[in-house]
């Protein structure tokens, strides 16, 4: 997913500093403060380690608690960025990993934190490893042993990270810093639509951002929401309808109907189509969420 920032589009955002970029994504303020603040005391560290003046240290490894699409992953990228341009870490990758594949194979766990040097490890659901006490003994020996050199991101649903957590009092001294991504608000999430739209270079009427605004108000915001994922395919919908719309012009009226203006255009009936998608899509999930449980 794009960076979800005002002005991305402009090639002026990607010149700014990946702290300015930090700072201008939509929302997630508390998020940005905790952010920068561990920033700086890793900057702290490094100066009184420079100078001599202390042979402690405290791991940078962070864990991002919330629902899905709350910006968890942008931050860690842009986390990453930072790091590097602080002179924190060498190389500044975010090596995504699924907390599932840790489970399965423990024993590949100290090889993925030397391939990591210089880097994030971000493990995803990283709830998950509460079913596997030797991931999380091979998880705790090696954040460690590479303290110095690797910083790891734990991101899944508050809830069961708590658990995680509780269950494991020697993770948990590992990860000092638990940072709460809140959900988006309406207003924050048509702001992520107008963003994304402009992105990729589509236009709409002055209507558009209120008829988003409604349906995304009705939506129940429950853990399975999606937040920035909800407005993502919402937009992917729309630009189907309005590709579909403008090849069926194009075959039945030719070319020269379609002007350069109504290209990439969204109009209402692409928003409205788009809808009746995504709550198809949405009553089809719950009725599989409910035949789990």
């Amino acid at each position: 997913m794009a960076p979800l920032a005002q002005g991305t589009k402009d090639s002026a955002y990607y010149q700014k500093s990946s702290a300015e970029q930090l700072m201008e994504l939509i929302g997630l303020s508390d998020v940005k403060k905790v952010i920068l603040k561990r920033i700086d005391f890793m900057r702290a560290q490094k100066i009184q380690r420079d100078r001599g003046k202390s042979t402690s240290f405290v791991p940078a490894h962070m864990a991002f608690l919330g629902n899905p699409g709350t910006g968890k992953t942008e931050v860690a990228n842009l986390l990453a960025h930072i790091l590097v341009e602080k002179n924190l870490l060498s190389v500044g990758k975010v090596i995504q990993v699924p907390a599932v594949s840790l489970i399965s194979l423990p024993s590949a766990i100290p090889s993925l934190f030397d391939n990591a040097r210089g880097s994030i490890i971000f493990i995803d659901e990283a709830y998950t490893l509460l079913s596997s006490p030797a991931a999380i003994s091979s998880m705790v020996e090696s954040m460690d042993r590479y303290k110095n050199e690797v910083v790891v991101i734990m991101a899944g649903y508050s809830e069961e990270m708590n658990e995680l957590f509780y269950s494991n009092p020697g993770l948990v001294s590992r990860i000092r810093s638990q940072i709460y991504f809140p959900d988006y608000s309406d207003d924050e999430l048509v702001q992520i639509f107008e963003l994304m739209c402009l992105q990729r270079e589509y236009q709409y009427d002055s209507e558009m951002p209120k008829l988003v605004k409604q349906f995304i108000s009705i939506q129940d915001k429950d853990r399975y929401f999606g937040n920035a994922r909800f407005v993502r395919n919402l937009v992917e919908e729309m630009m189907l309808n309005e590709g579909a719309r403008t090849v069926r012009l194009f075959d039945s009226e030719g070319e020269d109907v379609i002007s350069d203006k109504n290209l990439k255009f969204f109009t209402k009936d692409d928003f409205e189509e788009a809808c009746v998608s995504i709550q198809q899509e949405i009553k089809r999930k719950k009725r599989l969420t409910l035949g789990f449980k």
